[in-house]
């Protein structure tokens, strides 16, 4: 049995477990921004399954995981194109459960309650989106945010009372990464707002995920995924530098790759344009370039019409990628997401699936290239606002043990991470939180950025 990270997308969760309590008395002083590490929790119903019984599910959360992307991004499904949606990203938004909920929600589901805060100032513009596999409803809202030490007086965000299949467990929403000029709210997302109101000491975020492939143990109980670094890099992981490729716009987390090798040869494939999205399982690529990489794959073939290729799980796939001038190689383990049939042990999916962009009758296509945790599991990826740009590098040998450990080490960087268990601490030493409470009591509230992973950290609003 392997262990991966399979997401349907609505639950892409990097969740920042986060109480909600409310401001109720004025800060007396602004202590000196410091980076915070948020460790991330391995969410058990994305663990890949190699179990002959778990199989034809295994393949349906493989099948939503990519639905979910084609709508995360604004195109239609293959089966529905009939005309090609404007492009736009679900995830840049803060989303929240709002009090009271009247779909969606568990028993266990922490909400925001703006009627507990001083602060807050809820709107009549309505929200709403799809996701995919999921969809929320509601309206805009302004609240005072907290994320460790780091503060916004103002935040707007989408105070949702209808969800479907966003909330599981302690989680409560999501929390978008990207840029403000496609955020659906038409408002400054929350880590940019901390960048653009100076409150960052670096105006950078840093992933490092955890890999938990052929553990058994992993499909049963959650695991620890990694961490999230906010204002630096937690340069425990890797050696050197990052290197940084400038993005093409701000819109995507968008950078060139200038070429692809399989088993050491170069496919001689490359494209200005590949988004780096860690709320996506996969790698998505253009059909011709599935072809391309599946060719020289022995025994490899597509599955029917559907997204996925299978190939026979004896080949050790190595697959690299060249972004800014250096190659980074993919695991093979990353590669393969498991049993391509309930019948036979013979044939595994390829973890690159197949984006197809034409509409209909419309003539219209556009290539669409979206990197996520099964390439991005094996680099340390940092996104800086100024200068504009994503930054890799390769781990270090030990940091799938110290990632796997649950471990939350401190960066050797001049500016050390603080990290603390449960909720993230700066020199304040007071969790992320929302103003909205119930009863002035603080909810801890989960909200999603990855794949399949969920945080423990405070977002208080």
């Amino acid at each position: 049995m392997k262990a991966s990270w399979l997401p349907l997308v609505p639950l892409l969760h990097l969740a920042l477990a986060s109480p909600l309590v409310p401001t109720l008395t004025p800060r007396m002083y602004k202590p000196e921004p410091r980076p915070i590490g948020i460790p991330i929790s391995k969410s058990t119903a994305f663990a890949k399954r190699d179990g002959d019984d778990d199989v034809d599910a295994h393949l349906a959360r493989l099948e939503a995981s990519v639905r979910g992307t084609y709508a995360k991004y604004g195109i239609p499904y293959p089966e529905d194109q009939d005309h090609l949606g404007k492009r736009q990203s679900a995830v840049q938004d803060l989303v929240l459960a709002t009090s009271p909920c009247t779909t969606g929600c568990l028993y266990s589901t922490p909400t925001y309650y703006p009627a507990a805060s001083n602060t807050s100032s809820v709107s009549d513009t309505t929200f709403s989106i799809t996701y995919g596999t999921g969809a929320a409803q509601g309206v805009l809202a302004r609240d005072v945010v907290h994320l460790g030490n780091f503060t916004i007086d103002n935040q707007v965000f989408a105070a949702c009372d209808q969800l479907s299949n966003i909330v599981s467990g302690d989680m409560s929403g999501i929390l978008g990464m990207g840029w403000s000029s496609i955020a659906n709210t038409q408002a400054v997302p929350l880590v940019q707002q901390l960048w653009q109101n100076n409150e960052l000491p670096e105006p950078v975020v840093g992933f490092a995920f955890a890999r938990w492939n052929g553990d058994p143990s992993a499909s049963t109980s959650v695991k620890p995924g990694g961490i999230m670094t906010v204002g630096g890099i937690n340069r425990t992981f890797f050696d050197g530098e990052l290197n940084w490729i400038n993005i093409n716009s701000e819109s995507f987390w968008g950078i060139p790759l200038e070429d692809i090798t399989l088993n050491g040869e170069t496919l001689s494939v490359g494209v200005s344009d590949v988004t780096i999205d860690t709320g996506t399982s996969l790698v998505g690529v253009p059909l011709a370039a599935a072809q391309a990489i599946y060719a020289g794959i022995p025994g490899a073939q597509r599955m029917g019409t559907s997204s996925f290729y299978a190939y026979p799980c004896s080949e050790e796939v190595n697959l690299a990628f060249t972004f800014g001038g250096v190659s980074y190689a993919m695991d093979p383990s990353d590669f393969n997401t498991g049993l391509a049939s309930s019948t036979s042990r013979q044939y595994c999916v390829g973890a690159v699936f197949v984006i197809t962009t034409s509409g209909g009758g419309s003539g219209v296509e556009r290539d669409m290239w979206i990197f996520g945790d099964a390439f991005l599991k094996n680099v340390y990826s940092a996104y800086r606002f100024s200068p504009a740009s994503v930054g890799f590098a390769p781990l270090k040998a030990n940091t799938a043990s110290i990632l796997t450990s649950g471990q939350i080490p401190r960066s050797n960087a001049s500016r050390a991470s603080r990290i603390a268990s449960g909720t993230a601490t700066g020199s304040s030493s007071r969790p992320t939180t929302t103003s909205g409470a119930v009863m002035g009591r603080g909810l801890d509230t989960v909200l999603a950025v990855g794949a399949g992973m969920a945080a423990v950290a405070g977002l208080m609003l």
